[in-house]
Order: C-alpha cells, then sequence, then structure tokens
C-alpha cells in the first residue's frame, strides 16, 4: 500500500482532451506505508499508479488534498501501458 499526500495549496489541473488523463502533481508526496515492491522497476510503476489514481480520485472529489491509500497487486506483463491505461479508464467510470 502506498499512501499519497498532497499539500493543500497545490492547484490540481483538469483532465485535458477526452481519453487523456490529467498529469499528476509534482508537489505528490507518495509513502509506502505497507510491503515492498519485489523490485525497482515494479516500485516505479507502483509509485505511477499511486499517483493517478491519486490525481484522478481529488480530482473527482472537488480537489480536495485528503491522504489517498492505494493498495496495489500488479505482475509483470508485456502490455503494461495497455494495463494501466485500462485500469485508470475503469476508474475514471466508477468515480463519475
Amino acid at each position: 500500500q502506498i499512501q499519497a499526500s498532497i499539500p493543500s495549496t497545490t492547484d490540481l489541473h483538469a483532465p485535458g482532451p477526452r481519453g487523456h488523463l490529467p498529469s499528476p502533481s509534482p508537489a505528490i508526496q507518495l509513502t509506502p506505508i505497507f510491503g515492498s515492491a519485489p523490485s525497482v522497476h515494479m516500485q516505479t510503476l507502483y509509485s505511477l499508479y499511486a499517483a493517478q489514481i491519486a490525481t484522478l480520485v481529488w480530482l473527482a472529489t472537488g480537489g480536495e488534498p485528503r491522504s489517498v491509500v492505494v493498495g496495489i497487486a500488479l505482475w509483470r506483463s508485456e502490455e503494461e501501458q495497455q494495463n494501466f491505461y485500462g485500469v485508470m479508464e475503469a476508474l475514471q467510470t466508477m468515480l463519475k
């Protein structure tokens, strides 16, 4: 699990054109709170997921900068990019 937090003074940007994800703020602070990734590559991937998911949640809740805890369990795949966009699309649908 990773906790994502962001300073309350950070301006979150709304998503761009349809099909584009909002860019996570560089001010996001990610803190592993349980467990660890099996490799540096997977840690980077977990961080990417956590930052993007937190950004989507913050924007869906009016930009309120509450901490978001993300539990992530991934497996290595040749289709990482496709999987990432599939998860984000499903999350955006759920948050509407």
